[in-house]
């Protein structure tokens, strides 16, 4: 599995806003990039997290919000057992998790999956 990002926290990002999983989409949507919708997926499979599942410019990609820290530590870790060999990445902020895959091999360099964690992360 080839991971472009890690999991990572904003710090130090000037004035940028942090989208976060409440407000990435629109992030996403208005940086040009193209979202499906994202539907309620079970969390059980991400820890217990409230999660939502779409794409974004071709990426699969699970949201996941948690109610506590310990909760958010066995979120990420549910989070890297889901991926497989694709150029994936799980990237925190917040107590929210972004599960990111390029399963369909769309996105060869990682540009795509970089900037749509970046715009997660609030950092572009």
């Amino acid at each position: 599995m080839a991971l472009l990002a890690g999991v990572g926290t904003l710090a130090g990002c000037g004035d940028k806003k942090a989208a976060g999983s409440s407000g990435v989409r629109e992030a996403w949507q208005a940086a040009g990039l193209e979202v499906t919708a994202f539907a309620s997926v079970d969390g059980t499979n991400y820890a217990g997290g409230k999660c939502r599942a779409g794409k974004v410019a071709g990426l699969d990609a699970v949201l996941c919000d948690y109610a506590d820290d310990a909760a958010l530590s066995r979120g990420v870790e549910a989070g890297y057992a889901s991926l497989g060999d694709e150029t994936a990445a799980v990237v925190q902020h917040g107590r929210s998790i972004l599960i990111i895959a390029d399963r369909a091999r769309v996105d060869p360099d990682g540009q795509r999956l970089n900037r749509a964690s970046n715009l997660f992360r609030g950092v572009e």
